[in-house]
């Protein structure tokens, strides 16, 4: 059972809410540690600052799984549960597919919206609390315990005194404001590139991928050489979505930052 408190400060009233797991950020590691927390028995509440969960997933649509196979077989998990819902629906609502990239496992493709509906559902039978447009802003400590967390949503400031934080956001500024230690880029400060994905719609499939070249590496010099690509910009990797048409592309960074910058 939630308890709910207010405080009255000099201009508002501030809501302060217990709960025992408090989960800040619902991409896919968010949206995890919630449901399993939940199924635990535990009262959950998860914060996202967008409008929907799935983090990356959800506001890139078309960007397949790629991780759930590392060696041709599901590593299980919530993940498999995901997939096995989206492509028991009929119409499947997801299918897994080989990649065409070397030294890649099978990727799962899926409808975008399908999904993020379905992980909603998901955390509502968990019975996870999910607060969308809600942002942690500072943690208030007892000792190295996280005690409070300061946040807001679009009625005002509010506050949560969780059991237990669990930062899953994509910056871990609640983690960092907590005293965790980290580090940032790899050892020369190099930070990874910020990557420009995007969806396309209306594509015809066999013009498009008619070069079996799955970086389009001779299309890509030429838009460097026209100026119409950053010279960074070698490789950019396009791949058919789930329906028929749909293409999700990703340009691939080098030259200023390298392989081994990337991966940190």
């Amino acid at each position: 059972m939630r308890c709910v408190s207010w405080t009255k400060g000099p201009q508002m009233t501030i809501r302060t809410e217990r709960t025992d797991v408090l989960v800040i950020g619902g991409g896919t590691a968010g949206f995890g540690a919630a449901i399993a927390a939940a199924r635990q028995g535990l009262e959950v509440t998860l914060l996202e600052a967008t409008s929907k969960v799935g983090g990356v997933m959800a506001f890139c649509p078309g960007m397949p799984w790629g991780g759930a196979y590392p060696t041709n077989q599901i590593i299980g998990g919530l993940i498999e549960e995901l997939t096995e819902r989206l492509t028991q629906m009929v119409p499947p609502a997801a299918a897994k597919r080989d990649c065409t990239l070397e030294n890649f496992g099978p990727e799962i493709i899926y409808d975008h919206d399908v999904a993020t509906l379905t992980m909603f559902e998901m955390l509502e039978e968990a019975g996870v609390r999910t607060r969308l447009g809600a942002i942690a802003v500072s943690p208030e400590m007892n000792g190295d315990t996280i005690s409070l967390v300061q946040c807001c949503d679009r009625h005002g400031p509010f506050s949560l005194e969780p059991k237990i934080v669990i930062d899953c956001s994509g910056d871990g500024d609640i983690s960092a404001k907590a005293g965790v230690p980290f580090a940032l880029g790899d050892a020369s400060g190099n930070m990874m590139a910020v990557t420009i994905s995007f969806f396309m719609v209306g594509v015809e499939w066999n013009r498009a991928f008619a070069d079996p070249d799955p970086y389009f590496q001779k299309f890509a010099a030429k838009g460097i050489a026209e100026g119409r690509l950053h010279s960074d910009l070698a490789k950019l990797y396009l791949m058919r979505g789930f329906h028929e048409g749909t293409v999700f592309a990703i340009p691939c960074m080098f030259g200023a930052l390298t392989a081994q910058t990337l991966l940190l």
